[in-house]
């Protein structure tokens, strides 16, 4: 937990030295949507202020809704139960962005940043894989929260002054890969600068 403090720390005080001298600052407002599986869908709103005309910081909020398999242990003797559970995580990412500035419509941008996932504990056994006869057919995976350090890609496409879309992919500095955080996100969204 202090490991991400320090990080988001260390991210938002550099990203503030680049806008001590920038005088015409922007900020945009984006909602964006990810299907990151059959599963899972996502829905979810980004606040970025600009630094300076290249560096921005970005807060995004998400509310994602998914399903998994639990297995329950009833009666006696224990008889196992699969059941379809749906549950929701929110995650929050802080990140620095770094525009590539053109003349063109089209923006594109590096980002670095972190990332934390608020999820329930569930404490079930959630089948994966299960294999008939295997000695241990079902695996365990406890549900809950995670903060990783991720890096991204995207562009904006400019409609209007105002008005642009936006697609880009982030991906989680860590090798392994939960189904409700995968290690790799695409989304699109609209964005509104003021």
């Amino acid at each position: 937990m202090r490991r991400i403090i320090v990080t988001i720390a260390f991210i938002l005080s550099a990203t503030a030295v680049f806008a001590a001298d920038t005088p015409n600052r922007q900020t945009q407002l984006s909602l964006f949507t990810s299907n990151e599986s059959d599963t899972s869908a996502s829905v979810g709103l980004a606040f970025a202020r600009d630094l300076t005309p290249r560096w921005s910081a970005e807060l995004k909020i998400a509310d994602q809704r998914h399903s998994a398999g639990v297995v329950t242990f009833v009666g006696s003797p224990a008889i196992a139960v699969t059941e379809r559970v749906p549950f929701s995580t929110h995650p929050i990412d802080v990140l620095a962005h770094y525009r590539f500035t053109n003349g063109s419509r089209w923006t594109p941008y590096l980002s670095a940043g972190v990332r934390y996932v608020k999820a329930p504990d569930i404490h079930s056994m959630v089948v994966s894989d299960v294999q008939p006869g295997a000695p241990d057919a079902r695996a365990v995976q406890l549900f809950g929260n995670r903060y990783d350090a991720q890096v991204g890609v995207g562009t904006t496409f400019r409609i209007t002054q105002h008005f642009a879309l936006r697609l880009d992919a982030n991906a989680l500095l860590r090798n392994s890969d939960v189904f409700y955080d995968p290690l790799f996100r695409p989304s699109a969204g609209l964005s509104w600068r003021f």
